[in-house]
């Protein structure tokens, strides 16, 4: 497997990575939601309607979680994955997730998962930074 994205485009030639600092033109977009976590004001990513950002204590991203409507489907979002990033690598994924899958090389992890039953169920996908 070649190595995992890391960063995603947010528009206008920006882009948001992990191990790096929210760069001011995309941080205008954002809102504090949190201890150290950002989100996406209203609006939507490629097939995410959502997207919270984690920093560390020296503001680098950690983590980018994505929200998917709740009309997608758990079965056809892993089928583009695999299409776009290649066949799951397993490894650590989401604790209380029903459904999840993973991707990981040494320095970032791709979880796709689902958690909760029927009108309850939310669906999203987080991008983490592995690297030290």
């Amino acid at each position: 497997m070649e190595a995992l994205f890391r960063s995603i485009d947010v528009g206008n030639n920006l882009k948001l990575a992990l191990g790096e600092t929210i760069p001011a033109d995309v941080m205008k977009d954002m809102s504090p939601a949190g201890a150290n976590t950002y989100k996406f004001k209203d609006g939507t990513y490629s097939r995410a309607e959502s997207i919270t950002v984690t920093v560390d204590a020296k503001q680098l991203v950690q983590s980018m979680e994505f929200g998917y409507p709740k009309d997608m489907e758990y079965a056809w979002q892993r089928a583009n994955f695999i299409t776009e990033i290649g066949e799951p690598t397993g490894g650590d994924g989401v604790p209380d997730a029903q459904q999840q899958t993973v991707w990981q090389d040494g320095q970032t992890r791709f979880v796709l998962w689902a958690k909760g039953q029927g009108a309850k169920s939310t669906m999203g996908s987080t991008l983490t930074n592995l690297a030290s």
